[in-house]
């Protein structure tokens, strides 16, 4: 069996990214998402790159209160992930937040989920911080830290 190259973690949301993980090298490549398009030949670049790889996308689902609107825009968002995934025959699991948070986070890590996830990612990847500067950053942490969890697993 070929060893796996690269782990990519995906955060499906609007303000979401994906994260390509090489162990080897503790290198990191972030895309936030923009469009379907983008995202398209994005995932063909780290493929082409990285030909062995596993995914793991976020398992969320829309939340109490939210509108309509951004409930089937993050649906929709979800199901394009799934798709590119399987059309680019690359194995992913699905996790949910809880779950991938609970084995990357601690609570001394900062005061709210966000803040312990860009903390974190700034930590495992020092070389790497200019893509966690941000509050609205997060997007591209969690893509990295579901990465590193699907390299853990």
């Amino acid at each position: 069996m070929k060893k796996i190259q690269a782990y990519i973690g995906i955060d499906p949301g609007q303000t979401g990214a994906i994260a390509c993980y090489i162990p080897d090298q503790n290198g990191l490549i972030v895309f936030d998402y923009e469009n379907m398009n983008y995202s398209n030949e994005n995932m063909e670049l780290i493929l082409k790159m990285y030909p062995r790889t596993i995914a793991v996308l976020e398992s969320v689902h829309a939340m109490p209160k939210q509108g309509v609107s951004s409930s089937f825009n993050f649906g929709v968002n979800f199901g394009f992930w799934q798709g590119l995934l399987v059309s680019h025959k690359v194995p992913f699991n699905l996790v949910t937040p809880q779950r991938w948070q609970k084995r990357m986070l601690k609570k001394n890590d900062g005061k709210d989920t966000k803040d312990r996830s860009l903390n974190v990612a700034r930590r495992l990847f020092p070389n790497d911080a200019e893509y966690f500067k941000r509050k609205k950053d997060n997007g591209r942490s969690d893509a990295a830290l579901m990465a590193v969890y699907a390299h853990r697993l």
